[in-house]
């Protein structure tokens, strides 16, 4: 979790920095994940709490090594190139 903060707190530094804008509010695929979730109870929420959080680290690494070979914004690059996992 404080891995996260962190990664969290550089990424809103380094884009107000580039003056690109963070979403403020959660997309509606995440809205309806946190649905799920509160609807979901015992193995059922362990499972879908276990999946969403891999499809969303999976999505992660697709960004994080998009920005490192195609992004605009070195900042975001070299953001992106210490966040990503050897």
């Amino acid at each position: 979790v404080e891995a996260h903060g962190a990664a969290n707190a550089r990424l809103a530094a380094t884009a107000e920095a580039a003056g690109i804008a963070l979403l403020a509010a959660l997309t509606p695929d995440h809205e309806r994940m946190r649905a799920e979730l509160e609807a979901a109870e015992g193995d059922a929420y362990d499972i879908a709490y276990v999946h969403g959080q891999v499809v969303e680290h999976q999505k992660a690494v697709l960004l994080l090594t998009w920005q490192i070979d195609q992004g605009q914004f070195a900042e975001l690059q070299r953001l992106a190139a210490d966040l990503l996992p050897d």
